[in-house]
């Protein structure tokens, strides 16, 4: 097939990002993707396949979370910015968490905000084993949170896990993500206070935990 005169890769996942603003990413399609451009299904095929299209907009939809500057604070105010930043993407873009946190793979703009993370502990006066660790406990917050977040949004999608499915039903007329929204507080406020008595010597996570710190982070 023929390339399009104009049609670029970038312009392709541009509306597929406003498409799942619009309507999710667990529903955008090649067609919807297409219309806007006024090209066929066919013509963002021959670019991006569907699942690469997915992909493609959820790291662009993560690549508008910027790692709060230096300026910003301490460590640990940073990483409060950066939590409340990433609830306020994943929000307006429905279905992205889902997919980030169920993606074999770390996408490119989380591994960025990872290894941005790790960098401001370590410059923060942590080793490199305790900036791993703490940073692992803050990272696996946000996987299981996304991933109760974003068992409606999985449930509903098309092939959606039985699983996904019962945890939705399990949650539906008697959870609220509005009354829950406190609970992330509490986890975030939680985990920064590990790490600032982690750095003044009161506890030391490896120690207690028994445990060495990994070598990578799990892909979210």
């Amino acid at each position: 097939m023929a390339r399009n005169a104009g049609l670029t890769r970038e312009l392709i996942v541009q509306s597929g990002l406003q498409c799942c603003r619009d309507v999710g990413l667990s529903r955008v399609t090649l067609q919807r993707v297409a219309e806007p451009l006024g090209v066929t299904p066919e013509a963002i095929a021959y670019y991006l396949p569907r699942a690469t299209l997915h992909a493609e907009i959820a790291d662009l939809a993560v690549s508008e979370i910027e790692y709060p500057a230096i300026e910003s604070g301490t460590y640990d105010i940073r990483l409060r910015q950066l939590a409340y930043s990433w609830q306020e993407t994943m929000q307006r873009y429905p279905g992205v968490q889902g997919f980030v946190a169920s993606y074999p793979r770390m996408l490119p703009q989380v591994r960025r905000i990872v290894d941005s993370g790790l960098n401001d502990l370590v410059a923060s006066g942590f080793d490199e084993t305790e900036a791993k660790l703490l940073y692992g406990l803050y990272h696996a917050f946000f996987i299981g949170w996304n991933m109760l977040r974003s068992a409606p949004e999985r449930a509903a999608a098309p092939g959606g896990a039985e699983g996904d499915r019962r945890q939705a039903g399990s949650m539906s007329g008697r959870y609220s993500w509005t009354r829950a929204e406190p609970l992330f507080d509490f986890g975030i406020e939680s985990l920064l206070t590990i790490m600032r008595r982690a750095q003044e010597g009161d506890w030391l996570p490896s120690d207690l935990m028994g445990v060495p710190a990994p070598d990578s982070l799990p892909a979210v």
